[in-house]
């Protein structure tokens, strides 16, 4: 039996992180552009208005966790068989993510799986993609903690999150959520890595946070956080 003290984690962003890229909205638009329909092109453009508007901007100033750009975003995938998005997800993975990814940081992360720690990943991009990826690096499906998009019953896309957006202090709430043991693990010893301000919630649940940048900030080393740089 391994003793709690041996029980560790080691827990990846994947936006900027492990992948080169914010991968969510992008997404959308993949799958926009391979399913075209004048209802999804209308809303992207009264997307593209809002935001030269600056709605989202002043939306999310005063509701900072709302994201309703992304909402917005997602609302164009409404009405797509499951299965469509499912296939355009793999082809996303193979023909846009794959090439983006940070082997520096694919590197860390096999590094630490060798030598025991369990990999969680743990994004807001979309679960549905994220799995192609965990599959090249023998992660399971249930070590995957990310934004996961509604279907209804008869496996067509809502449009909205099942559930929360995996995004700043929700990540905390999910990850406690769906690691039924947490507390068996040795979080002083476990690492996160994250490229973002915002999961400096994450950064700080466990004992050695890592931030992996192009360049170093000022909230990085304001934060005494260790750094890994990528170019």
């Amino acid at each position: 039996m391994v003793s709690i003290k041996d029980k560790r984690l080691a827990i990846f962003d994947f936006c900027e992180t492990l992948v080169a890229m914010q991968s969510a909205d992008s997404f959308i638009d993949f799958v926009r552009d391979k399913t075209p329909s004048h209802k999804r092109n209308l809303l992207e453009f009264l997307r593209s208005l809002l935001a030269k508007l600056k709605f989202f901007s002043v939306i999310n100033k005063l509701f900072p966790s709302n994201n309703i750009h992304k909402k917005f975003k997602l609302l164009q995938l409404s009405g797509i068989p499951k299965s469509t998005i499912e296939e355009l997800s793999k082809n996303y993975y193979e023909n846009v993510l794959k090439d983006k990814l940070i082997p520096k940081i694919i590197n860390e992360l096999k590094q630490k799986q060798s030598i025991g720690y369990r990999i969680i990943i743990l994004s807001g991009g979309y679960t549905i993609y994220i799995k192609h990826f965990a599959k090249t690096v023998d992660i399971n499906n249930s070590d995957i903690i990310a934004t996961d998009i509604c279907f209804d019953k008869k496996d067509i896309c809502k449009g909205i999150f099942q559930g929360v957006d995996c995004m700043n202090e929700n990540k905390i709430i999910k990850i406690k959520k769906k690691i039924k043991d947490i507390d068996e693990f040795n979080l002083d010893a476990s690492y996160a890595y994250s490229d973002s301000i915002s999961d400096l919630p994450l950064l700080n649940f466990v004992g050695n946070g890592i931030v992996v940048a192009k360049s170093k900030q000022k909230w990085m080393t304001e934060n005494n956080f260790n750094l890994i740089l990528w170019n």
